[in-house]
């Protein structure tokens, strides 16, 4: 007997996990978990991600390595691996989505930061957690925050090297936000680590953790919450929540805290004011969604603070000083192109 050809492969869609496939006489494939059919190119919800497709994150599918495993060892050792997934048009082999290729890495390619024109004028755009970064900082530090913002604007890659989470986020991305399953990221964690040393991989590993318990504690859904920007004046803060929670009937717009320190009052009065803007002023959140901060080490969602009383007034003085500090920065960076750097 021949035996039963199949091998590992993603299908295209927003879910990572990869599956063993077999390929039936009529040219038809199927997973071999569960019998469902290749999935049709034309009905798959596309990816919102902005990652590259060519990082994708390696979650294997329990089910299948199950089976498999079974047949090796107890069964009539009929399955054999292909090393390469064949190409549905030649039949001949490719590694393309092959399943032992581990990419658990994806960087976003959009800039963190970056201008908008509105009037003839250039806005500068920020995340809302760097401008929580300034807004916290005391006026001595606010200037070399704005020159570091303004960095990570001209240099994004550089950025994204020194974002300490990224991994862990971008792995949250492609293997929980994206299929909107916990499934994919629990079964792809342990290779995701692998990739990771030391601290970092044990400080993954525990907020990981208390991620997965917070996801099942809640016995919640994961949907998708559009990005908004809201604006200050000639300032953009981009609001950019990672999570939308519907638990017991509930939804709630999250921004996800992965610092081991806790958020200061400060910050999360600054997270909820933005987020309530955003939905009250956007047509694509509704009115009915509660807005929050997802503290991963403490597993739980702080309560909004109270505003102070002077909370407005003092957020528009930090928005005008961030301005200005902006706009002498240009002035700087212009003067040294004219003249070349002081001496």
């Amino acid at each position: 007997m021949s035996g039963i050809m199949c091998w590992a492969e993603r299908p295209p869609g927003p879910d990572p996990t990869v599956h063993f496939w077999t390929e039936h006489p009529d040219g038809e494939r199927y997973r071999l978990c569960d019998g469902d059919a290749w999935p049709n190119l034309l009905t798959v919800e596309p990816a919102r991600s902005t990652a590259s497709e060519d990082e994708e994150p390696y979650v294997p599918c329990s089910a299948c390595q199950e089976t498999y495993l079974a047949d090796v060892l107890n069964g009539r050792k009929l399955l054999n691996i292909l090393p390469f997934p064949p190409s549905q048009d030649t039949g001949s082999y490719t590694i393309k989505n092959a399943g032992y290729a581990i990419q658990n890495r994806v960087y976003p390619p959009n800039h963190m930061v970056s201008l908008s024109s509105t009037g003839g004028q250039n806005m500068p755009r920020i995340p809302l957690s760097l401008f929580a970064n300034f807004y916290e900082a005391r006026p001595a530090a606010q200037v070399s925050i704005v020159r570091d913002i303004r960095t990570r604007m001209l240099n994004p890659k550089e950025y994204r090297r020194r974002d300490y989470y990224m991994g862990l986020r971008n792995f949250l991305e492609k293997s929980h936000w994206l299929p909107r399953s916990i499934d994919p990221f629990k079964n792809g964690l342990n290779y995701f680590l692998a990739d990771e040393k030391g601290d970092k991989r044990d400080l993954f590993r525990k907020l990981a953790g208390q991620y997965m318990s917070f996801w099942d504690d809640a016995r919640g859904d994961y949907f998708y919450v559009p990005p908004v920007d809201v604006e200050m004046g000639e300032l953009v803060v981009m609001v950019r929540p990672e999570v939308g929670l519907l638990s017991h009937g509930d939804r709630m717009a999250l921004k996800i805290w992965f610092n081991m320190k806790a958020p200061t009052r400060q910050t999360r009065q600054l997270v909820h004011h933005f987020m309530e803007r955003a939905r009250d002023e956007s047509d694509q959140w509704s009115n009915g969604w509660n807005v929050g901060l997802l503290d991963i080490p403490r597993k739980r969602i702080p309560p909004p603070v109270r505003p102070a009383k002077d909370f407005q007034l003092g957020l528009t003085g930090q928005v005008a000083a961030f301005l200005q500090i902006w706009k002498s920065l240009e002035d700087e960076a212009r003067m040294s192109e004219e003249h070349g750097p002081l001496s």
